[in-house]
């Protein structure tokens, strides 16, 4: 039976947070070199996908196989929201 029971869904929201801003902010630094970003290659935004698209997978599973039980811990969704409106701040300023 297909199971993510013992896989930590904080984790999973901590890491797909991580990995999409990652993917932005190289993707940016490589389509604007002036923003002091360092230099971006092709193999970083191959690597950014790639992690990206393995993190959506993930997430997949966490919602479609059974959990027993287990949910995102309340002090994952307040910071994920905090996060969320630091950058959003951030980008609008």
């Amino acid at each position: 039976r297909k199971s993510v029971y013992g896989f930590s869904l904080d984790y999973e929201v901590y890491n797909f947070i991580g990995y999409f801003s990652y993917t932005i902010y190289s993707q940016v630094g490589y389509l604007n070199h002036n923003l002091g970003v360092g230099q971006v290659t092709i193999q970083d935004l191959v690597f950014n996908y790639h992690a990206l698209t393995m993190v959506l997978i993930e997430a997949y599973q966490c919602i479609y196989y059974h959990r027993g039980g287990q949910a995102v811990s309340k002090i994952c969704k307040i910071t994920s929201v905090v996060i969320l409106i630091l950058v959003t701040g951030t980008l609008i300023l």
